[in-house]
């Protein structure tokens, strides 16, 4: 299924005030993504939506602590809608208005595997998006 994506936003941010915001808008911010030694694979696909002269910072961190130095004024970031649940202290959270604006979500496991866990997942994932009506 596809899930659109949002911006994160420190609360003080002249942005937060804005009701939903665009790739223009977006593109003269730092944004702050997650890289590890040489993949880069979310500033990878973020350039190829907001194009040419974004200032990129990238952290070999988990979401949670991008989002604390969200929180923390060092810049934005993009994020998944269902991400967007979860709230972080000083970060808020804009839709934007693009066509391009989603990411693709595609679940993939062995038909084998006989893990009560995992069929209970893969149930919750279907009924979720199908109630999301995204399949």
């Amino acid at each position: 299924y596809r899930e659109p994506l949002v911006a994160a936003l420190p609360r003080g941010h002249h942005l937060a005030a804005y009701e939903s915001l665009t790739w223009v808008l977006l593109r003269a911010q730092t944004l702050l993504t997650q890289g590890w030694d040489d993949s880069h694979s979310a500033r990878d696909f973020y350039a190829s939506l907001l194009g040419d002269g974004v200032k990129f910072s990238s952290h070999p961190a988990s979401k949670q602590s991008v989002m604390a130095l969200i929180g923390a004024g060092f810049g934005v970031t993009l994020a998944a809608q269902s991400q967007a649940e979860v709230l972080f202290p000083g970060v808020v959270y804009k839709p934007i208005l693009e066509e391009d604006a989603w990411i693709q979500v595609e679940l993939a496991w062995r038909p084998t595997t006989e893990d009560a866990a995992v069929g209970r997942f893969v149930a919750f994932m279907r009924d979720e998006a199908r109630s999301r009506r995204l399949l």
